[in-house]
């Protein structure tokens, strides 16, 4: 009996103590990016593709909730989704995605917004990325963005690809 008293007080005490979300407020601005994957790209290395100059709407952004850039404690990704308009792309090709905030003045120095590893070997008609929790807001400059996609296949892609990421990103106020 003493051991069910104490094993129900432990749980009491874990859930809560437990895990508690960010109760820092937040403003979450909704962009989408297309590009192209041709054809014929092998299963043996990464490819990337870059989208530079990427407008955010920042300025815009903090206008309309009245705030400036030094109330601004962060910028994370939010939620990220990659799909195709056209329909017709098998994602079940892909192994591995990653999407990456990259440095307009050093293209080496690059922080990971969202990811998917593991991606099921069914046909999917859409992929919802993961959070990559990384601040990125050292890399933006006049309101621009770069943004690098990182694709692994699983095999020889046979068709090439038009593809829309509609992602958003977090401004964490201070």
């Amino acid at each position: 009996m003493k051991r069910t008293v104490f094993i129900l007080f432990l749980g009491w005490l874990f859930a809560l103590t437990g895990c508690t979300g960010d109760d820092r407020e937040y403003i979450e601005r909704k962009l989408n990016l297309s590009f192209n994957v041709p054809a014929g790209l092998n299963n043996i290395e990464s490819h990337y593709f870059r989208i530079d100059d990427v407008y955010l709407f920042l300025d815009e952004t903090l206008e309309i909730n009245k705030l400036d850039t030094s109330s601004i404690d962060e910028i994370s990704g939010g939620s990220a989704r990659l799909f195709s308009r056209l329909g017709g792309v098998d994602f079940s090709d892909i192994e591995r995605i990653s999407i990456f905030a990259v440095s307009q003045t050093d293209k080496n120095n690059r922080k990971e917004m969202f990811y998917l590893e593991e991606i099921p070997l069914r046909n999917l008609d859409e992929l919802k990325l993961l959070n990559g929790l990384a601040d990125f807001s050292e890399f933006i400059e006049d309101n621009r963005l770069d943004i690098e996609v990182r694709i692994q296949f699983r095999r020889f892609s046979t068709l090439s690809m038009q593809l829309d990421l509609d992602f958003s990103y977090l401004i964490f106020k201070k």
